[in-house]
């Protein structure tokens, strides 16, 4: 008798089996059980707090934990487990376990706590199998039970469930600029809040993980030739907190921001075209609606008949005056922006140094100065200019992230892939109405002024 196939091994498999456990859609069987890039079990993967809440409160006190040794490590396995389940069923996938003793940590455990989800009707299995003849087999398969979907069910339909530990999201620096460790001993409070961030960041993360970004890469196209070079971005996000304090900065950076403008303009999300949508003058507006006052119809011209490069060298001085903590050190801040070299005497980017040559030249023939620029802007600032040269400009990124945090969340709950890049997002064309109005929701929430929006 010839040997099986192993095709003819999985049919016997599958039929020998309990059909009860079994999918009826012939497509789901397979891809429940046969198929070999199920998701594999990931050690990393932990319950997000709303959902962390509910398994201590329903599924760990069980005294089935109780017996025998190690009880909080099979609680905490328990939690990595339903994790997993929990993001396979999200993402449409299902988990892949391995019950060799040979390649498995704390194998006899996670037996162990595999029974006890089993008794408690929280996860069903099919159990894998190798055949040594054929060298052919499959790992179990787990998914979770209706009885543990119901549990999450109101959850489950608006949040991610889980993050990956020992990703940290949070990144603190000092007042120069380096980057130092987050202390241990921190407030409750503080702790709490970043924990908040975490989850957040690990969502939005999650979400966009599931999608393709891609953009043409300017000036690698070769003279005669019709070929278009794609570049990939990664859209993994991290909050940068300033002066080793959690109210300064926070805002978001991933790798994505460096794209150039005019790269920026060819991104597509999922092969769909994407927009930029910004608010439009952020910080002088937010400086104003801080006061209880309206913001100026445009906060960076200090003329009707500024043309591009004035309102730019306006918007450079504006920004140092609210980042810097001396009126003196905004105009240093502002002039070195003419120079194609760094304090250090380092040559800066190509892109920068085309920018500052541009941005010199232009200022010599129109007779500017930064010195004459920023008395300018404290006059027509009269209002908020009590602000300037205050170092104040940290503490906008605070507030700023905030507006960021609620729009991308909104969408993140509806599974949609956004990008932040500090005050204004990127999204699929499709998504631009929804997002113009989100936008307009929560700043009008936070500052009860309507905000001004804008194509980039």
């Amino acid at each position: 008798m010839s040997p099986k196939s192993p095709q003819e091994i999985v049919s016997t498999q599958v039929t020998d089996r309990q059909q009860a456990s079994i999918p009826t859609n012939e497509s789901l069987r397979k891809a429940v059980f046969l198929r070999d890039d199920a998701v594999p079990l990931n050690e990393k993967l932990r319950l997000t707090s709303r959902f962390a809440q509910i398994a201590e409160e329903q599924i760990l006190p069980s005294d089935l934990f109780e017996v025998g040794y190690k009880k909080d490590v099979k609680r905490s396995i328990s939690s990595n487990l339903i994790a997993n389940l929990l993001y396979c069923h999200q993402n449409g996938d299902r988990l892949r376990v391995s019950c060799n003793a040979s390649n498995v940590p704390n194998y006899r455990i996670k037996r162990q706590v595999l029974k006890i989800l089993g008794k408690l009707k929280l996860v069903s299995s099919r159990k894998g199998f190798y055949d040594h003849d054929n060298r052919f087999g499959s790992e179990t398969r787990l998914w979770p039970s209706p009885g543990l979907l119901e549990m999450f069910a109101p959850l489950l339909k608006s949040e991610i469930a889980v993050f990956e530990q020992g990703t940290e999201p949070i990144v603190l620096k000092n007042e120069q600029k380096e980057v130092i460790s987050i202390p241990d001993n921190l407030p409750a409070g503080t702790l709490a809040y970043l924990q908040d961030r975490r989850e957040w960041i690990h969502m939005i993360n999650a979400v966009n993980s599931k999608h393709q970004f891609r953009y043409l890469v300017k000036g690698l196209k070769k003279k005669g030739s019709n070929h278009q070079t794609f570049g990939f971005t990664l859209p993994t996000l991290k909050a940068v907190y300033n002066n080793s304090r959690f109210d300064h900065g926070g805002r978001l950076y991933g790798d994505f921001q460096n794209i150039r403008k005019c790269e920026r303009e060819t991104l597509t999300i999922d092969v769909k075209r994407a927009v930029e949508l910004d608010y439009s003058c952020l910080h002088p507006s937010i400086l104003y609606h801080l006061e209880g006052l309206a913001a100026p119809e445009d906060a960076y011209a200090l003329s009707d008949s500024d043309d591009a490069l004035v309102r730019k060298a306006s918007k450079i001085a504006f920004n140092s005056l609210i980042n810097a903590k001396t009126r003196k050190s905004a105009i240093l801040a502002c002039n070195a922006r003419r120079s194609p070299r760094t304090n250090g005497g380092k040559l800066k980017s190509l892109a920068k140094q085309k920018s500052a040559v541009r941005l010199d030249n232009g200022m010599k023939a129109r007779n500017l100065r930064f010195r004459d620029i920023i008395a300018q802007l404290e006059v027509k600032h009269a209002p908020i200019a009590k602000r300037f040269g205050s170092g104040v400009g940290v503490e906008l990124q605070n507030i700023d992230v905030e507006l960021v945090y609620a729009v991308c969340e909104h969408f993140c709950n509806k599974g949609i892939p956004i990008l932040p890049i500090h005050d204004s997002f990127l999204i699929q064309e499709e998504y631009k109405s929804e997002l113009q109005q989100k936008m307009q929701e929560v700043f009008h929430s936070r500052f009860g002024f309507n905000p001004r929006i804008s194509d980039k």
